[in-house]
């Protein structure tokens, strides 16, 4: 640990990000405060700036690895609060493309929480440091730089809904304000180019409902994931179960294909995927919220790693740097894998500033890159997206792929070796190892029919096969 007395750090955003980010800035700067345009809630609430949190959301075992090593007793507050802790292979089902997955002890053991309760846990854990400040329900207008320019000295606040201005002076800045990032925005106005941006739409929608747990289930199974079918069945949902004993329903749609929030068609929406088992599961359960609907879900990833000029003592992270399609549950994770780049890139720099922010940028956009290689090249795999090209790679991937979601639901191997890249614990081309390659090579000497393409996304019929 680097002591730094009196040296400052800012981060804008409070959401899982920046609360992170914070955590780790602290074991290099004596004072971190928290800018948050929100009031923060008391409790596990959905706040204004996570319209998200209503939805499903999963953290991955790298993601819970991190956090927990960034909070330590974090894992333990959540289960005290309710949290379930499942075997992905034994207490969820899971339905892929060619049906079922195996039901196995797979050892991989998951927390199924709802989001409020996962960020007011961490949010709790990083305010006892007694480094930390939040001040929520203020607003940054600009940042401020030295006379020169070249570095980033601090911001100017304003207090939600009022006129006054404040100086709020900072070593360095960690942006980690999410989707509405104004960085760019900042750049420009200081002189500095603005980075390019890849944005990939797979126009994906949710609609979730909360339900009370029926009397009635059986509970031979505690999670329940069905996959949308390319290019057949633009439809998928999953049910995790939260604390409360309550069920959290989301539907997703790929392809404009949107969920609806009426009750009567969230049901009909939910009949209609390629098993009926979730509207078995939710048809006469009671529900305790109303549908909430979700569509800001394009990917995009803001290329700060290749700006020439970048300003000292300013970095950017999250959904800020890099948003993803969230279907493939791998936000919370990456917000993780940003505050364990930002830990080393600091450890690294031995207390030297300058060039850090360039540095963690570049770092960070190694990091992420098999996250954002398995979301974007899925979701090419639909006509409809727009942005982004499907080249030869992303043909022979979606072939290869393909042939792996067909032969989870009859080969244990094939879905062992899966469950660690979903959870990014091991990279997506452990999946190309010989073993499966023989398997995937042999299927498709088998020959297999091909699929036929959607013609209307609201004119989708069931497929029962594997059910």
């Amino acid at each position: 640990m680097t002591n730094q007395i009196n040296r400052s750090a800012v981060v804008i955003g409070g959401s899982i990000a920046g609360l992170l980010a914070a955590q780790v800035l602290t074991d290099h700067f004596e004072q971190v405060t928290i800018i948050e345009r929100d009031h923060l809630p008391d409790g596990a609430e959905v706040r204004n700036g996570t319209p998200q949190a209503y939805h499903g959301h999963a953290l991955m075992l790298r993601g819970r690895q991190i956090i927990e090593g960034l909070l330590p007793g974090l894992e333990n507050d959540l289960v005290a609060e309710g949290t379930l802790v499942l075997d992905q292979g034994a207490d969820s089902m899971s339905r892929f493309k060619g049906g079922w997955a195996p039901r196995i002890n797979s050892g991989l053991k998951v927390f199924s929480m709802s989001r409020p309760l996962l960020e007011n846990a961490i949010r709790r854990r990083v305010m006892q440091n007694p480094k930390i400040t939040v001040r929520d329900g203020y607003d940054v207008l600009e940042l401020l730089t030295d006379a020169g320019g070249k570095t980033i000295t601090g911001m100017m606040l304003r207090p939600r809904g009022k006129q006054d201005t404040e100086m709020l002076t900072a070593d360095l800045v960690v942006d980690a304000s999410g989707r509405t990032s104004k960085t760019p925005e900042w750049l420009g106005q200081l002189g500095y180019p603005q980075p390019e941006e890849t944005r990939i739409d797979a126009f994906v929608g949710y609609a979730t409902r909360w339900y009370e747990v029926p009397e009635t289930h059986k509970g031979d199974w505690h999670a329940m994931w069905i996959q949308s079918v390319w290019p057949t069945i633009p439809r998928g949902a999953i049910i995790l179960p939260i604390e409360g004993n309550r069920w959290q329903v989301t539907l997703f749609g790929v392809a404009k294909d949107y969920p609806p929030t009426d009750e009567d068609a969230f049901l009909e929406y939910a009949r209609t995927l390629a098993s009926t088992r979730v509207y078995e599961a939710i048809k006469n359960a009671k529900p305790v919220t109303p549908v909430h609907s979700f569509r800001s879900t394009v990917n995009r990833l803001r290329h700060y790693e290749k700006l020439a000029r970048f300003p000292e003592h300013l970095l950017v992270t999250g959904d800020a740097y890099c948003a993803f399609n969230p279907t493939y549950a791998q936000g919370m994770t990456v917000a993780a894998l940003g505050a364990n780049a930002l830990a080393e890139t600091l450890r690294e720099s031995s207390g030297n500033l300058d060039g850090l922010g360039a540095n963690f940028q570049k770092r960070v956009a190694k990091a992420i890159a098999p996250a954002w290689m398995m979301t974007t090249t899925e979701d090419l795999r639909w006509d409809t997206t727009e942005g982004g090209q499907k080249g030869l790679m992303d043909r022979i991937i979606h072939w290869y792929t393909d042939k792996v979601f067909t032969l989870i639901s009859q080969d244990e191997e094939l879905y062992r070796a899966f469950l660690p890249v979903q959870h990014m614990l091991k990279p997506p081309t452990s999946l190309f190892a010989p073993s499966i390659m023989r398997k995937v090579l042999a299927y498709a000497l088998r020959g297999t029919p091909k699929p036929q393409a959607i013609r209307s996304t609201q004119e989708v019929n069931p497929v029962g096969a594997g059910d």
